[in-house]
């Protein structure tokens, strides 16, 4: 059965329809049929930050949702819409929850330490059921925060009068320059010894490696041990009041020792002492050197405080984070798209691949397979010579003729296209290679559409000569609907009334950041 182009068209649009239709309920979560559910109801003394639609939950699974809200004898009366499948008995408890700090709540349903009960006990049907205190409101949690902060004020001035004097701020300025000098001499100490810190790191680990290797082939010694521990706790314990004892003796012992030896204890602390102050006289050289490199005095200082050494630092660090942005704006993008061509029932199938180095400019490659003479008659003609056997004598019996026949092809074949784009706002003007011939052409991007709605033309084929391919003027409609698939539709040959056609048809796109979902296997973001 042959099919005529306008019932293929018809058919193509009625397909269409059902598929966008069916992404739209998909993507609005639009519910056509309401499922079997029953209602029950709870008293709370505040139901702020619920209202109709709210959600319903029963051990993080979502049940039901928040019919409406009366208000009554004072309290607030919530009526929930329970699922049928999911049973509410009535010492179950409802509460308020909060699932962040924006004040965004649900009602959570538990059974509150109740016994489980039986399958033949019926649930709730326009029942209440219990309910816990509300929890406190964001402005209560508000108030009590500004009574803290006030009494960190208070605590603020407090160490304002104890340290905010001349003689509290030398002191602190003291203390910040000896950390200071401490930290560089750590610093020092461990870059000098950072082969050192990591042979200890390894042998640690190695160490720790055979310490865990030992633990599990004498598992049963270890075991033995334990019980050898126990016993000898027992021993202890029955023997302590001896050892007891004996501790008294020794510490006798040791007073006598103590008295009779009080003078070297003398000189061994007049030993540390002097040693102490040794080690202070030693801390202050080591500050006095930091002050010189502080004030830029000697070869380290000069470095340290030299502001051509800063500056050509601060240069080069604005030249990494300029070649990073730049890296981190470069974006690739790849589009796949078939259109099919109602006049001469051919197709055009493209891939091209975007390169997006910044916002406002990109370069387009990719291939294409298009019908041979795309926008132009193409054909080849065959002569065809029939010659007659005995033919009658005269003239108008010619013994041979010959027949001229031209057999149309539209086979497909390989283009190119190299296109470079530069934005203006909503517009977008392309020029280079369409189809491997010479092209222009301009995108434009509806407003507040998020420039999914598009409107473009292309003018190619200024070299058709060469590539098979004549001028050719098109413009048409495109239009992405679910992120990453998108339709368009047009006209064909708009200038040439023997070629002129509509064409339609659709494709796929992803970015650089969908295709690394795609190859880890990852969940792809959502729009």
């Amino acid at each position: 059965m042959n099919i005529n182009k306008e019932t293929k068209v018809g058919i193509f649009v009625v397909i269409v329809l059902l598929i966008l239709a069916y992404f739209s309920v998909k993507v609005g979560k639009i519910r056509l049929f309401k499922p079997p559910a029953y209602t029950i109801s709870a008293y709370f003394k505040s139901a702020n930050g619920i209202g109709p639609g709210t959600p319903v939950t029963m051990a993080g699974i979502k049940i039901g949702t928040v019919e409406k809200i009366s208000l009554e004898n004072g309290l607030a009366r919530v009526y929930m819409s329970i699922k049928k499948e999911y049973k509410v008995y009535p010492q179950y408890v409802a509460a308020i929850r909060s699932m962040s700090l924006l004040g965004e709540s649900y009602i959570s349903i538990s059974p509150a330490g109740a016994e489980q009960l039986s399958e033949t006990k019926e649930s709730l049907n326009k029942e209440v059921i219990r309910s816990e205190i509300t929890p406190q409101s964001m402005s209560a949690l508000i108030m009590k925060f500004s009574k803290t902060a006030g009494d960190l004020e208070k605590v603020s001035k407090s160490l304002k009068n104890s340290i905010g004097t001349k003689t509290g701020e030398k002191n602190i300025k003291a203390i910040l320059h000896n950390i200071a000098a401490l930290s560089i001499n750590l610093n020092r100490l461990v870059y000098e010894n950072q082969q050192n810190v990591n042979v200890i790191m390894s042998n640690f680990a190695s160490i720790s490696k055979n310490i865990n290797g030992l633990t599990v082939q004498n598992d049963a010694a270890i075991t033995r041990t334990i019980h050898n521990f126990d016993a000898i706790s027992y021993n202890l314990k029955t023997e302590l009041p001896a050892i007891t004892e004996n501790i008294k003796g020794l510490s006798k012992n040791l007073n006598y020792i103590v008295a009779k030896n009080r003078g070297n204890i003398n000189n061994s602390l007049k030993n540390i002492n002097a040693d102490t102050k040794k080690l202070k006289l030693t801390l202050n050289e080591l500050y006095g050197i930091s002050s010189k490199i502080n004030n830029g005095q000697g070869t380290i200082g000069r470095l340290v405080n030299r502001n051509s050494v800063y500056d050509n630092l601060n240069g080069s660090l604005k030249g990494i984070n300029n070649l990073v942005g730049g890296y981190s704006q470069f974006q690739v993008k790849v589009n796949a798209n078939s259109q099919y061509l109602a006049r001469s029932e051919g197709s055009v199938s493209q891939l091209n691949i975007k390169l997006q180095p910044s916002p406002g400019h990109y370069y387009e490659l990719g291939v294409a397979s298009v019908p041979m003479g795309y926008g132009n008659t193409y054909g080849e003609t065959q002569t065809t010579t029939y010659t007659t056997n005995n033919p009658p004598s005269g003239n108008y019996y010619p013994a041979s003729v010959t027949t001229n026949t031209t057999q149309y092809s539209y086979s497909n074949s390989i283009k190119f296209n190299a296109l470079i784009a530069k934005n203006f706002y909503n517009f977008t003007l392309l020029a280079g290679l369409l189809y491997s011939t010479g092209a222009v052409g301009v995108n434009y991007y509806v407003p507040d559409t998020g420039k999914n709605l598009k409107l473009y033309a292309r003018a190619f084929g200024f070299n058709a000569d060469n590539n098979g391919v004549s001028e050719d003027i098109n413009a048409g409609i495109a239009y992405t609907f679910y992120r990453h698939i998108f339709l368009d539709a047009g006209y064909d040959n708009i200038t040439d009334n023997s070629q002129r056609s509509v064409y339609f048809g659709g494709g796929v796109k992803f970015t650089d950041k969908d295709l690394k979902y795609l190859i880890v296997g990852g969940k792809m973001p959502t729009p």
